[in-house]
């Protein structure tokens, strides 16, 4: 830090005369525009929310860094959350931010992020916003959470592909659409929407998925999401379990909450040998007298069902009652380990499967002199 105050205080002398580190590296932040960093009102009360002044910048401002260029030092994060603003045009004037936390305000548009190229994470969560991403994509938004917003509809996110982690919980979302263009989404949050059905998601790289608390009565449209790992459907109105059954990397799933009736809706689940964490309470199903034990017995993968982890006396117990001897409990257990380490191994470097080969063909020659 050090280091990083002498370059701070080293561009000093281009600036106006200010005191102390923070606002030498806050002149710097803001752009070259007329005006910019001379507004020192006090903050106004406006019919839509406060107006974002100097002031309340200032002591949101976290993270010091060079710019693109590497010539001056600027703060990269912003936090200006829980402030009622209703006007961030004063943003402008920061365009080298790379993180923004607007959480918690009333503000109604976000136009003035059009500004702020560098941005690779945007909070807008609790406001009053009606359209997402209305702003000129920046070079790499990787993390945006719109969530309890009053979104009711997802326009074409193609021109924002970059972004890995969407969060739109809490809206008035009715169908999945315009998100087939983000190539690199890894987790999608919607839950706590208006959804019936599942759709619009073919082929997207979605390993986290979270269509909790809608109206979605069966599980459909999945088959070509190959990455998915974890899913909560819980607070829906499914019955059937057997839109699961070809995930063969899903380790969590979460179904609470649902209609689920008979047990024998747990076989499609029985060929998913990464499952490891089930939540299936509040369905029908967890009244019958035998759940817990047929689970088991039917999920050798399983260490936490329904909140709980899974002890070995209760899994030893559940087989028995099938007449399994003991040592065939231990040896299909131990089988189910291999295959889930045999699964990872397949994920290694392909370069480094060829240079071990090439060891084994043509060992290296050692020459000592």
């Amino acid at each position: 830090m050090a280091a990083a105050s002498q370059g701070v205080a080293s561009d000093a002398e281009t600036l106006p005369f200010v005191v102390g580190t923070l606002d030498v590296a806050l002149s710097q932040s803001f752009a070259s525009t007329p005006g910019a960093g001379t507004t020192n009102e006090s903050l106004k009360e406006v019919s839509r929310g406060r107006t974002l002044t100097v002031e309340v910048a200032k002591g949101g401002l976290s993270k010091l860094g060079y710019t693109p260029d590497s010539i001056k030092l600027v703060y990269l994060d912003l936090n200006i959350s829980a402030h009622n603003l209703g006007d961030i045009n004063m943003l402008t004037s920061f365009p080298h931010l790379q993180s923004l936390d607007v959480s918690y305000n009333v503000l109604r548009d976000l136009a003035p992020l059009s500004c702020l190229p560098n941005l690779n994470s945007i909070n807008a969560s609790h406001n009053k916003l009606t359209r997402l991403l209305d702003f000129d994509p920046p070079h790499s938004l990787l993390f945006v959470d719109y969530s309890y917003n009053e979104i009711e509809e997802i326009p074409d996110l193609t021109p924002f592909s970059s972004i890995k982690v969407l969060n739109l919980g809490g809206n008035q979302i009715t169908e999945l659409t315009g998100l087939s263009g983000l190539t690199s989404l890894s987790t999608l949050i919607v839950s706590d929407n208006r959804i019936e059905r599942i759709q619009g998601l073919d082929n997207l790289p979605i390993e986290n998925l979270d269509l909790s608390s809608n109206s979605i009565v069966s599980v459909t449209n999945l088959d070509l999401l190959k990455l998915l790992q974890v899913v909560n459907f819980s607070g829906n109105q499914i019955h059937s379990l057997k839109g699961l059954s070809h995930h063969s990397y899903l380790s969590v799933i979460n179904m609470a909450e649902n209609q689920i009736v008979g047990l024998d809706e747990v076989l499609h689940l029985k060929d998913i040998q990464s499952l490891e964490t089930l939540d299936l309470r509040k369905n029908p199903l967890q009244t019958l007298a035998d759940y817990r034990q047929t689970v088991m017995t039917q999920l050798t993968t399983l260490r936490v069902l329904d909140g709980q982890s899974l002890t070995v006396e209760e899994k030893v117990a559940a087989n028995n009652r099938e007449s399994s001897p003991l040592e065939v409990v231990a040896g299909h257990h131990h089988l189910q380990l291999m295959c889930k380490a045999a699964r990872k191994a397949t994920r290694l470097n392909f370069s480094w499967a060829i240079f071990i080969i090439m060891l084994k063909v043509s060992p290296p020659v050692f020459n000592y002199y």
